[in-house]
């Protein structure tokens, strides 16, 4: 029988012992594979404190990889078999408002962008942040792993809430409850405003 596995994605959150409520800030992830041979495996691996994460992606171009993001930083999950073990790890590339030469806001939402290595997350102010490989070195991150390469302003003062890949478009949600339509590049293709609809937002 050929095997088709399915990969589950959950952030778990920790309940204090005494109190039953949950721990501020404490969050870790598992990955639960599954196949038509009903065979289960699972991998866990914990942020660092003070982490917690709002939005979660699978790399739809990359089956061993997640993206996730809370207000402040993205950490990107990836996991490998080998013969005596899978590992399961994770990086969180560093961002201060130096490296760009004006503020980072409150981080949205992240994608990965299609066929290629990079990914990209929304900001409160209407910036995108564009993750990727880099043969600089800085000294602060790995040449297998994603750096801030740029940051693009789409919409001023305007938080970006959904942002979604719908070939051949990455579609971008606002909180003034205009929806637009960009390339891979953001370069912007379509849009529409005033549609009287609110604020939009995706729901999980």
């Amino acid at each position: 029988m050929e095997s088709h596995t399915c990969y589950i994605f959950n952030v778990i959150t920790a309940f204090g012992f005494n109190t039953g409520f949950p721990v501020r800030n404490s969050h870790s992830c598992a990955v639960t594979t599954c196949n038509l041979l009903q065979e289960f495996s699972c991998l866990s691996g914990s942020l660092p404190f003070k982490n917690k994460i709002t939005k979660q992606v699978f790399n739809k171009w990359d089956s061993h990889e997640i993206g996730t993001n809370g207000r402040r930083r993205v950490f990107f999950w990836a996991w490998e078999r080998t013969e005596k073990k899978t590992n399961f790890q994770f990086y969180s590339p560093a961002l201060a408002a130096k490296d760009f030469k004006q503020k980072v806001s409150d981080f949205t939402q992240t994608i990965f962008l299609p066929e290629s290595t990079q990914a990209a997350t929304g900001t409160v102010d209407g910036d995108i942040v564009i993750w990727d490989l880099s043969l600089i070195v800085d000294g602060l991150s790995r040449p297998d792993e994603r750096r801030a390469v740029k940051i693009l302003k789409l919409s001023p003062d305007v938080s970006l809430n959904v942002l979604m890949i719908h070939a051949p478009f990455v579609v971008v949600g606002s909180s003034d409850g205009a929806v637009r339509f960009y390339d891979y590049q953001f370069r912007v293709q379509a849009w529409f405003e005033d549609l009287s609809a609110g604020i939009s937002y995706l729901i999980d």
